[in-house]
């Protein structure tokens, strides 16, 4: 469950709030669709979901746990993004999943990690793409890494 209680985010200290009172929630298994105009503040929203901006006030809750103090590596086993356009730089599909195991250890990826990751990428098809260059995907295929990189993760 997703439940936004509040929430007041601007982008400078004395300009307006983009968001002022935002209140939402989706319980397990609900969809939820985010619409408005341009501007209206609909990725704002998300990056403050996402922990890349922090709301003013308010607060925002994923299964009862509060992600506005939570540490960046406990909110990257709970959530995950996949944006519209990926780049991945020169990175092969098979090091680009294993960047979403990085929160769970560090410098040097374990047998844990591997395991993983070959796992994911079993799952979802991706195999045969593993020692390829990422950025020679189809933009399709390209979200799909992005995908198996959030399921690499193992969120709780």
């Amino acid at each position: 469950m997703i439940k936004l209680e509040n929430v007041v985010f601007s982008y400078s200290r004395h300009g307006a709030p983009i968001l002022n009172g935002v209140t939402m929630s989706l319980n397990d298994g609900e969809i939820g669709i985010i619409m408005g105009r341009n501007g209206s503040g609909k990725t704002t929203l998300f990056t403050n979901i996402l922990g890349i901006n922090h709301p003013d006030s308010g607060n925002i809750y994923f299964d009862g746990m509060d992600l506005t103090k939570m540490k960046h590596r406990d909110k990257a086993g709970l959530i995950a993004f996949v944006p519209q356009h990926i780049h991945f730089g020169s990175l092969s599909v098979y090091d680009s999943v294993m960047l979403g195991r990085v929160s769970r250890f560090g410098m040097k990826a374990g047998s844990r990690d591997h395991e993983a990751v070959r796992r994911v990428l079993d799952e979802m098809q991706l195999s045969a793409f593993a020692d390829r260059s990422a950025e020679e995907l189809s933009g399709g295929e390209k979200q799909k890494v992005a995908i198996a990189r959030a399921l690499a993760q193992e969120p709780k």
